[in-house]
């Protein structure tokens, strides 16, 4: 495998050196208005950028092993914060800019995170739980704001520009392929989200698998405009650039009516999509450039077979279908060779895929059940749920990981994926966990029971629709419900849909029966806070 013994420090430090002078990254400054044209990054440029950053923590006591989280928006301090804490061997735990309240805490808490970057925003959203966080010890804030607190609960507060100052960078750490790289927050299910622990190699793994399966071409132009926190941008776009000598246009923002301009301005080649972003860019009005914009591949997830059609059709680019959770990286995809349109593709060399039923027993093809996978390779997938070792285990019960999605397999050994069986929502992109937002609803005082579920949209994939059981005598105020929601939750997580029951249907143990309720925008007693003008501020 052309992966193994390879990371993102070394894979810098390595370009650096033969090729210093080529642009890596194209991104907009830190905090610049979107649409904002991006500047680009040589390799040179990233290497002492994060040779410094890595040293700079270092001297700040935060070595080899120890976690450190960033929380920012896109933009070059990300990148050079991402990559020095990968050059010192520290584990970096990317949170999501819309975090706070509860989620927050138990990010920062369950990691033990000693050092955050942030900026402003982020760092007012620490203070409101920083008295929480016993290990949290220093907040490097970028932008360099003015009148800057001394301290934050029992963290330091430090600009970047004064935790890099007088650095020089020291001898490289020794930093294996198979160490921790990142912990990654993913939805809960049947309790707070998991920290998912990935090596190196896990993550150079992903990049390389993609760009195979895509047919990547040296000097790949790639594009996105998935935050940083996630693995689209950060493994499927950025490592897997460099790992062709290709360069990322990385956007703050995604938007329909200039995506092919943008393409065709930065001489994108390949573009990496999730969920509805096809159907977006279908809706467009039909124009010259959906045919002159010099794109050749598309890759990624959540494409059914008629929107893959149609957006071939027109755009005149193919798509490169693959499935895969934060847990596993990449298991199958469509490629040259194994490529069956309106299938998931074929399991990639280093695992096996399988579908199963109830007991773990392997279904005969064309039956539908869970969809389990496991490595061939040491170090590729999950290493283990951050603090959660009974959650680790029963994930990887009898010898397969179990990623709680459903779908079948073909006579030819094509995966074609039904849907989930986790109780979590896909909106615009991001996975909420339906048990998060209910915590949340049931701390409401009009509040006694919630039951949280998706509802089909074309735009958004799911939206959210929560249902209320109220307590006696209480009258349902969906603005006060909805405000409630925003203290603690992230934007995307505010429900879009409410409406009040008389009573939950449940089982004899008391637990929701959710498959009984009406998972529709225009059921009996639901009001859209759209309709009502209720605006979710982000």
């Amino acid at each position: 495998m052309d992966y193994l013994g390879q990371h993102i420090g070394r894979i810098v430090r390595e370009r650096a050196s033969t090729s210093p002078d080529v642009p890596v990254v194209t991104i907009s400054p830190d905090g610049a208005e979107p649409g904002t044209p991006g500047v680009p990054i040589t390799y040179a440029e990233l290497d002492d950028r994060t040779e410094v950053m890595a040293a700079a923590l270092t001297r700040a006591g935060v070595t080899k092993g120890d976690r450190a989280a960033v929380m920012l928006a896109n933009g070059p301090s990300f990148v050079h914060s991402w990559i020095g804490m990968a050059k010192a061997g520290v584990v970096e735990v990317p949170l999501h800019t819309a975090s706070r309240g509860d989620g927050l805490r138990h990010a920062l808490g369950l990691t033990g995170a000693s050092l955050a970057v942030v900026d402003e925003r982020a760092l007012q959203r620490i203070g409101d739980v920083a008295h929480d966080l016993p290990s949290l010890r220093t907040l490097v804030v970028c932008g360099d704001p003015d009148d800057l607190p001394g301290r934050v609960g029992g963290a330091d507060v430090v600009s970047m520009s004064d935790f890099v100052h007088g650095v020089r960078p020291g001898p490289a750490v020794d930093v294996a392929d198979t160490d921790p790289s990142v912990v990654l927050f993913t939805s809960g299910t049947t309790g707070p989200s998991k920290g998912v622990v990935l090596s190196h190699r896990a993550n150079t793994r992903l990049a390389w698998s993609v760009g195979q399966g895509a047919g990547f071409q040296r000097s790949e132009v790639l594009f996105t405009t998935f935050p940083l926190f996630h693995v689209a941008a950060r493994y499927v776009s950025t490592l897997a650039a460099m790992l062709v000598e290709g360069r990322v246009v990385i956007r703050e923002r995604f938007s329909a009516s200039r995506f092919w301009e943008e393409c065709a301005e930065e001489g994108v080649t390949a573009v990496h999509y999730l969920g509805s972003l096809l159907t977006m860019l279908l809706k467009q009005p039909a124009r010259s450039v959906d045919s002159g914009h010099g794109v050749r591949v598309g890759y990624g997830a959540g494409a059914p077979k008629p929107v893959a059609e149609a957006f071939t059709e027109r755009f005149g680019v193919p798509l490169h279908e693959l499935y895969g959770m934060t847990e596993t990286g990449a298991v199958t995809m469509n490629r040259a060779g194994a490529y069956r349109l309106g299938s998931c593709g074929t399991a990639l060399e280093d695992c096996e895929v399988a579908v199963v039923g109830a007991d773990d027993e392997a279904l005969p093809a064309g039956e539908v059940g869970e969809i389990v996978t496991r490595p061939s390779v040491p170090h590729i997938m999950i290493e283990q749920y951050e603090g959660m070792p009974e959650a680790t285990v029963d994930a990887f019960r009898n010898l397969w990981f179990h990623t709680g999605d459903r779908g079948w397999l073909d006579a030819d050994g094509f995966l074609h994926f039904v849907g989930r069986q986790k109780d979590a929502i896909r909106r615009r992109g991001e996975n909420v966990s339906a048990f998060e937002v209910e915590v949340v609803l049931e701390d409401h005082p009009s509040v006694a029971g919630s039951a949280v579920v998706g509802v089909p949209d074309e735009i958004s994939g799911e939206e959210i629709l929560a249902y209320l059981e109220l307590r006696e005598g209480a009258v349902l105020d969906v603005a006060s419900v909805l405000d409630h929601c925003q203290t603690r939750l992230p934007h995307f997580a505010v429900p879009r849909y409410v409406a009040a029951v008389a009573s939950l249907p449940r089982n004899t143990s008391q637990r929701v029966q959710k498959h009984l309720l009406d998972v529709s925008a225009t059921a009996d007693g639901v009001v859209d806070r759209e309709a009502i003008g209720y605006v979710v501020t982000r």
